[in-house]
């Protein structure tokens, strides 16, 4: 049986993918179906996927979780993260993080690369397990060591906390170098900083502009900065607003600030008051602190 279900896992990833069978979700899911009733576990796991995405069939977060909830107690590493995951956001299933936490580390155990690092997370933040930094910093290194991007990133993080910069440059390097949006905002302000480093504003932009361009608010609100006051690249106070503008817009209270005070100065731009009360107010509602000043010294743009 476990041959034939074998089979119909791989005629499904065909359709599924569209490689040597025109794709096709709906014929993908009855053969993974096929399979999973079978008991095959990497079906099992990929029919949830098939539910969570509503690919093939409608979504349905309670099939996903039943389907990965039986493949995990096959030991499927990627069921048993996601499960985790399911826990601890409550998708599909009460929120539980004690469960979200011993699912994470059953697939940790297996050397699972994602569930280290969201394991480390639990231990970090305390979540369904007492909060041990030591261990979340022993299982990012496992993780970081299996090439984690996101891994890399924390750990980062956590030697630049310590003021460890060197050690932090050569992790946030090895995320960025695999285009990690985080990593790369983050050795950006290493180089903005001279921390572990030389100074080096181009090297700086550059590295935001990578970011930006993948949609990474933080640096698209630092590339905003670049262009407005001229650092590692030439000034530029319309680009400023458009970079300013994206990151405002999904809701970073730093760069509506930054665009209000943009247009309460004029700069590249007309004077505009109800603009500069509109992008003050959206940061002041989210206690921007700068911003409530802002509104507070200037009683005249009401």
């Amino acid at each position: 049986a476990k041959g034939a279900a074998d089979a119909l896992v791989k005629e499904g990833d065909m359709y599924y993918e569209g490689e040597g069978a025109p794709q096709d979700y709906k014929k993908a899911f009855e053969l993974y179906e096929k399979a999973a009733q079978e008991g095959d576990a990497q079906a099992q796991y990929k029919l949830g996927l098939m539910y969570e995405a509503g690919k093939g069939v409608k979504q349905d977060y309670k099939k996903t979780f039943q389907w990965w909830e039986k493949a995990a107690k096959q030991g499927n590493v990627s069921a048993q993260n996601n499960l985790g995951f399911v826990y601890e956001v409550g998708r599909g299933v009460k929120k539980d993080p004690k469960k979200a936490f011993r699912w994470y580390k059953k697939a940790a155990d297996q050397g699972f690369a994602v569930a280290q690092n969201n394991l480390a997370y639990m231990y970090n933040a305390g979540a369904g397990v007492k909060r041990n930094h030591k261990k979340a910093m022993q299982l990012w290194k496992k993780a970081a060591d299996q090439g984690n991007a996101a891994a890399q990133t924390s750990l980062g993080l956590a030697y630049s906390r310590n003021a460890d910069y060197q050690e932090a440059l050569q992790w946030f390097e090895k995320g960025a170098e695999q285009g990690f949006a985080a990593a790369q905002t983050n050795l950006a302000m290493l180089y903005y900083q001279g921390l572990g480093v030389d100074q080096d504003y181009q090297k700086a932009f550059q590295l935001l502009e990578q970011a930006a361009e993948q949609g990474f608010t933080d640096a698209q609100n630092a590339l905003g900065f670049m262009y407005e006051n001229g650092l590692g690249v030439k000034q530029d106070y319309k680009k400023s607003i458009l970079w300013y503008e994206k990151a405002a817009n999904k809701g970073l209270a730093m760069a509506q600030y930054n665009l209000g005070f943009i247009y309460s100065a004029g700069k590249g731009v007309k004077k505009d008051n109800k603009k500069t009360l509109y992008w003050m107010e959206k940061a002041a509602a989210q206690r921007y602190r700068a911003a409530q000043n802002f509104l507070m010294e200037h009683p005249e743009l009401y």
